[in-house]
């Protein structure tokens, strides 16, 4: 699996592996900020994968360190907010290790940064669906 992910094709490999995910992710994030979530007080999103989903999502976030998630491995994103300026942030952890993500300028990336980096491989529901229906072949005119 991770063979193929390395390929030259990479990107839709990784938008076909975790695009949705990622694009959930970042949806929660805006609906918490705009406060246009179900549950407004809530504080925690919990998602549970396998490895074979971990790999991927690492390698989105370029944070892959090429060894196999030992059992019970996680990442974690905490969203962060100044009160002063109201600006917003992403920490990512990976096992507890603080993770800095090419592309952020700091641990404590600001989200538009966050987002930037991500926005390469997030799919939403309907572009995942096309692309996993998709056969390939060019409709005749």
């Amino acid at each position: 699996m991770i063979c193929h992910l390395y390929e030259p094709s990479r990107r839709e490999k990784l938008q076909l592996s975790v695009g949705a995910l990622l694009h959930v992710l970042l949806d929660n994030i805006e609906k918490k900020l705009e406060g246009s979530s179900a549950e407004a007080n809530r504080k925690l999103f919990l998602y549970s994968a396998h490895d074979t989903t971990l790999i991927p999502c690492l390698m989105a976030l370029e944070i892959f360190d090429m060894k196999w998630p030992p059992y019970a491995a996680d990442v974690t994103l905490e969203l962060h907010q100044n009160r002063k300026t109201g600006d917003t942030f992403v920490k990512v952890s990976y096992m507890g290790q603080d993770q800095l993500i090419p592309g952020c300028s700091g641990v404590y990336c600001p989200l538009q940064e966050f987002k930037q980096v991500v926005s390469t491989y997030t799919l939403t529901s309907e572009l995942y669906h096309s692309r996993c229906t998709s056969t390939g072949e060019q409709a005749e005119p």
